[in-house]
């Protein structure tokens, strides 16, 4: 019987661990960091995820990467290695939330009468209150924040609206978000029409 003595160096595994914003609006994009213990040599490739398979990121070999314009919410994975070929991952859902709709009532007002703009979000209809910025001309309308907005102009003017909505029921992660939408359009301020009385001013008594 002869006995050999082997020797098997174990190698610890890279620590890793996703960070960065993880709850985003539509259109957006977020940055995503592997974070490593200082002083780690390692290697880096992002994933993303489609059902159940693992998609490999073209390019995406750095500790950080900067996700594509989402629309619905993905799943993301690093895989880190280290100098001895050991390989560790961890692996984020970014979540998405859908934008404040923005529908215009009317393009045209008379002048001194009201327009007034609908902010909706079928997604997330338990959102809070709306808030509205009004610029016209360029020019931002100071304090005034409601969905209706009164113009003292006559012509065309551009006016944007800005809706926002805060969710109050918070995602898995606990995590609120806010959600913007802006619309650009012309609006025709038409000017009242002018009045003239004909006649005679004075009248007989007739007792």
């Amino acid at each position: 019987e002869k006995t050999i003595d082997v020797t098997v160096e174990v190698y610890d595994l890279p620590e890793v661990a996703i960070s960065g914003q993880l709850d985003i609006c539509s259109g957006s994009t977020t940055k995503l960091t592997a974070v490593v213990p200082v002083g780690s040599t390692n290697t880096y490739q992002w994933y993303n995820k489609s059902g159940d398979t693992y998609t490999e990121i073209a390019d995406a070999t750095e500790a950080i990467y900067v996700t594509d314009k989402l629309t619905e919410n993905t799943t993301y994975k690093v895989v880190a290695t280290n100098a001895a070929g050991c390989e560790n991952s961890d692996e984020v859902e970014v979540g998405v939330f859908a934008n404040p709709v923005i529908n215009v009532s009317d393009k045209a007002t008379c002048l001194n009468d009201a327009i007034t703009f609908d902010v909706t979000n079928t997604e997330h209809p338990d959102w809070d209150a709306t808030t509205y910025v009004w610029t016209v001309n360029g020019t931002q309308i100071d304090g005034h924040k409601t969905a209706t907005y009164t113009p003292t102009l006559v012509g065309t003017m551009e006016v944007q609206v800005t809706g926002s909505k805060v969710q109050t029921v918070a995602d898995e992660r606990g995590i609120a978000q806010t959600c913007k939408t802006t619309v650009h359009f012309p609006l025709e301020v038409r000017p009242l029409p002018s009045l003239t009385v004909n006649g005679s001013t004075a009248v007989c008594y007739i007792s």
